[in-house]
């Protein structure tokens, strides 16, 4: 099987194919999968959104019928690590701005 255009000369190949050269793969970088193009990027309304429905699915499962805790429990999920997260940047916050005034006064 050959590649698209393969039979073309080099001046008229379609700009996306190689030119027959063999380059290993190289899997992108840490900061190449941060990017805001990234594969892996999540629209801004989807923290918020699945946030947001975490909260009927628990009160319905509390109080209504068990079932909703188990069909919410990815949103549930997602809500008590949202939380954790929260908590934990809020503690490094809070003692990164202690350390930092003990060593001014050094």
């Amino acid at each position: 099987m050959t590649d698209e255009g393969s039979d073309l000369p080099e001046a008229e190949r379609p700009a996306g194919l190689d030119s027959g050269k063999d380059e290993a793969f190289e899997p992108p970088t840490g900061y190449e999968l941060m990017r805001p193009e990234s594969p892996f990027a999540h629209p801004a309304w989807a923290l918020p959104m699945v946030l947001v429905l975490a909260v009927p699915f628990l009160i319905w499962g509390l109080l209504g019928h068990p079932i909703w805790l188990l069909i919410g429990s990815p949103f549930i999920l997602v809500l008590l690590l949202w939380i954790w997260v929260r908590r934990v940047e809020a503690q490094r916050a809070s003692t990164t701005s202690i350390d930092a005034e003990d060593r001014s006064d050094a």
